[in-house]
């Protein structure tokens, strides 16, 4: 696979191509748009030019494309083996929601909401001639 740099700086390659890959996720607080790994825009450019020192331009494109497809594999296998847990272990979808939409509220109110006392157990009469 070959990389026609000519149309486009190395930086634009970089930032297209090589930042698409990874999918960012947005907060709704103020921090920071992150990457793979808690990895960030800068942390990123030092990989990539340290790459591109280490093996050098000829060979970086290649390199970049089987770690995409190295990367693509261990999520896939990741995902498979999550589903096969979930297989296995007979949890169903909806299970799975209602531990993720719990509501601290409902939860509360169920354990401090009074229940029937329940009665004691009947004690048997000891039998000496059943033994």
């Amino acid at each position: 696979m070959y990389l026609n740099f000519s149309d486009s700086s190395p930086s634009q390659f970089l930032a297209g191509g090589l930042f698409s890959i990874f999918k960012p996720r947005t907060f709704t607080s103020k921090k920071r748009v992150t990457y793979l790994l808690d990895i960030g825009f800068f942390e990123l450019l030092v990989i990539a030019i340290i790459g591109l020192l280490v093996v050098g331009p000829e060979k970086l494109p290649k390199y970049i494309a089987q770690g995409i497809k190295t990367l693509r594999n261990v999520r896939d296998m990741a995902t498979k083996a999550k589903d096969d847990i979930v297989e296995s272990a007979g949890i169903k979808e909806m299970d799975l929601k209602k531990f993720t939409d719990l509501d601290s509220k409902k939860l509360a109110d169920n354990v401090f909401e009074d229940k029937p006392e329940s009665k004691p157990a009947q004690q048997k009469k000891f039998d000496q001639d059943a033994t």
